[in-house]
């Protein structure tokens, strides 16, 4: 035999069971002990496979050699190795064991938030708000100077109001809570404008009949801010912002009702006095109802006309010039075409009620408002950017899109999760979300079905959805001046 053949010191050109000599040692179950070997020799100018076996006494029997289906199984499938994952724990080395080794997001914010495109004063605007945290609780906010003076702030206000007078509680009636709410207000250079602390009353502890009748009252819909915002950029309107000052406290209350003593108050630790509400405060049912009575009223007065399709929006028309008052609680946006009848309306209801002057719109109500001579650009990215944090989900990988293409999120057979509220809480947060967002619609609309039983693919869609705005928190509404000046109506199959 050519010794060449075999030389193990010649390097193959390709690897193949063609070029090898195969033993394959089997067992007959029906020899015990008995050991056959075989040799497979393969012929390195052909394809074919050859096999002759030993003279064994066991294949006189006629019975079927058992290497058969494996010499079949060599010929059409080729040996390819199964490459998989290891399943091993990686440990870092024991001499770095003391040491913080990995502190790296693999997907940092700062790559897919970019402030390029927005005006110098508006990114300085966004920089301070979206740094600044306000305190939750009371113990949080009563060890910080600013808050304690904001605390203290609010009950001057209240005590000069004649809000409350404090009686034992009498026999057969229940106080309802209180707590401290805490806002940092902004200017629209993005400047603190103050730190404003809040008394509310636990309204959900109230009783229908007993302690309030009537609570229904307006508030503007977010159809009729994103319409008064389109036509504004239209005409090229300026757009101004107002905060009432304790507007809550201007309305009347008509009932009988008593509030826990405040926490912070120095009469706190006497626990038979309570406060009897004579004036509305936040967080009663009526509370709403009251002040935005006496706000209607006066605007009436002044010849202002209430929108038949949304009664939070009062017009006055005088010959060609027009004011437009939006009314969202305590929260007011001012746009016409005249500014001296703006000056002159900001100046009656200062006169009438307490009022801030915020200056030009910036943010309301979770809407960053970012207005120059082209348009107008409308998005929540503070709101995306708190609710990733609060979620944890800063450093997860963002998504492409907000749903998968053929999602299943029904007939799944998992358990429901234990912790239901935190899920429903998430998803009404998105909801609010696509004011501003119209591309998650879909996406926010599929999850919001599962809210009585959400399971955990449910979870896992919510979790696509931050995903996907944690990569396009930057977007919004563009409404280009000049660029949506036709009425376009949309209907279903019916």
């Amino acid at each position: 035999e050519d010794s060449s053949k075999h030389d193990i010191m010649v390097t193959p050109n390709s690897l193949s069971y063609n070029d090898f000599d195969i033993t394959i040692t089997h067992h007959h179950s029906d020899l015990e002990g008995r050991e056959t070997v075989e040799n497979l020799e393969t012929d390195p100018n052909s394809t074919e496979v050859s096999f002759e076996p030993q003279a064994d006494q066991s294949n006189e029997s006629g019975a079927i050699d058992p290497i058969e289906p494996y010499l079949e199984t060599l010929e059409s499938h080729p040996f390819e190795p199964t490459l998989r994952r290891s399943s091993r724990n990686i440990q870092p080395p024991r001499h770095l064991k003391d040491f913080v080794t990995n502190i790296a997001v693999s997907h940092p914010l700062e790559k897919y938030l970019s402030y390029s495109n927005q005006p110098k004063h508006h990114v300085a605007f966004l920089s301070r708000i979206e740094k600044q945290k306000d305190p939750t609780t009371y113990q949080e906010a009563k060890d910080q100077k600013i808050w304690v003076e904001a605390m203290h702030e609010e009950l001057d206000a209240l005590h000069k109001n004649r809000t409350w007078e404090l009686v034992t509680l009498p026999v057969g009636k229940r106080a309802v809570g209180c707590k401290w709410i805490f806002k940092t207000k902004y200017k629209s250079d993005g400047s603190i404008e103050r730190h404003k602390a809040r008394l509310v009353a636990k309204g959900y502890t109230q009783t229908q009949g007993l302690d309030y009748e009537e609570t229904f009252a307006p508030v503007a819909k977010m159809t009729t801010i994103r319409i008064l915002l389109s036509i504004a950029c239209n005409f090229e309107w300026p757009l101004f912002q107002l905060d009432v000052k304790n507007a809550f406290l201007q309305g009347d209350l008509q009932e009988e009702v008593y509030m826990n003593l405040p926490p912070g108050h120095l009469m706190e630790c006497t626990p038979s006095l309570v406060c009897r509400l004579k004036k509305s405060i936040y967080g009663l049912k009526q509370s709403p109802r009251a002040w935005y009575q006496k706000l209607s009223d006066a605007l009436e007065n002044k010849k202002f006309i209430r929108c038949y399709s949304d009664n939070s929006v009062f017009i006055k028309r005088s010959d060609d010039k027009i004011v437009v008052v939006l009314i969202y609680v305590d929260d007011i946006i001012i746009t016409g075409n005249d500014e001296h009848e703006m000056d002159h309306t900001k100046w009656y209801l200062h006169n009438t009620f307490e009022i801030k002057d915020l200056g030009r719109l910036k943010y309301f109500l979770g809407i960053e408002v970012a207005k120059s001579k082209k348009g107008i650009f409308l998005n929540q990215r503070k709101y995306i950017l708190d609710l990733l944090k609060e979620t944890r989900k800063t450093s997860i990988r963002p998504a492409d899109t907000p749903i998968e293409v053929y999602p299943k999120l029904d007939n799944t057979k998992d358990e429901p999760i234990e912790n239901v509220t935190s899920y429903q809480r998430l998803v009404g947060k998105l909801i609010y979300l696509t004011v501003t967002r119209p591309d998650i619609n879909y996406a926010v609309s599929l999850v919001s079905q599962h809210m009585h039983s959400p399971k955990a693919v449910h979870v896992k869609a919510v979790e696509r959805i931050l995903r996907y705005l944690k990569k396009t928190s930057g977007q919004g509404l563009w409404y280009k001046v000049n660029g949506h000046v036709n009425i376009q109506g949309y209907s279903d199959a019916d």
